[in-house]
This record gives C-alpha cells, sequence and structure tokens, in this order.
C-alpha cells in the first residue's frame, strides 16, 4: 500500500463523511502494450456508512477525476461486489459499458470521458 502514496501512476484517496473517514479508494493507471486504462485496485467503506449512497458518489467522483479507459473487476465468486460495481456503473454511464469474465474475474470496461455527474 505504501506504493499509493510514491508512484505517480498510483492515486489514494480517503472518503470522509460527516468528518470522519468512511473508507478509502485505491485507484491506479494501467499500461498494457496495447491500452491504457484507470483501475480500482482496492475500495472499502465501512459498514456503518454502507446502504446510504456514498460508495457510488464517491466511485462517481473518481470516474470524474480520472478521465478515459476504466477496467472495474471483481473475483467472480464475490457477487455483492458485481452486483453494486453493476449498479454503479450503469448510473454512470447510463449502460454504456461492456462486461466479460476472464481469469476468474468480472471486468465491466468503460469510458468517463463523456459523463457528467451531477448530484
Amino acid at each position: 500500500m505504501n506504493n499509493y502514496w510514491e508512484e505517480k501512476e498510483r492515486f489514494p484517496y480517503l472518503i470522509e463523511k460527516e468528518g470522519k473517514i468512511a473508507g478509502f479508494i485505491l485507484v491506479r493507471e494501467v499500461q498494457e502494450e496495447d491500452k491504457r486504462y484507470w483501475s480500482i485496485a482496492e475500495f472499502f467503506i465501512m459498514k456503518k456508512f454502507r446502504l446510504i449512497g456514498l460508495g457510488k458518489y464517491a466511485a462517481h467522483q473518481v470516474f470524474q477525476i480520472h478521465k478515459g479507459n476504466w477496467e472495474v473487476f471483481q473475483i467472480e465468486s464475490n457477487k455483492p461486489a458485481q452486483a453494486f460495481w453493476r449498479k454503479v456503473i450503469k448510473d454512470y454511464t447510463e449502460g454504456q459499458f461492456a462486461e466479460r469474465t476472464e481469469e476468474g474475474k468480472v471486468i465491466q470496461a468503460f469510458c468517463s470521458k463523456r459523463y457528467t455527474f451531477l448530484e
């Protein structure tokens, strides 16, 4: 996790609610041979702050900060995470995303350039 404070392609964010730390998001820029995209490496909301829309709001903010192509993945067996990310990304992109499964992961791919987030 120390890499997130030191490497230029990694971005840590703390999530606050009413002056208290409610969670965090770790974003990284991935450079592969034929593509470049943003990815969420870790996403955590404390239990007492869940189910109030804070996670969705924080995710949408991060998508706005890091414009461009995104790939968000979940472990294939983590059905609650898949449901959360499908809803968050569907709401953000108005349904304009692709989903695939590979190597035990479910991956949603989309572009954040054309969307603006309004509360």
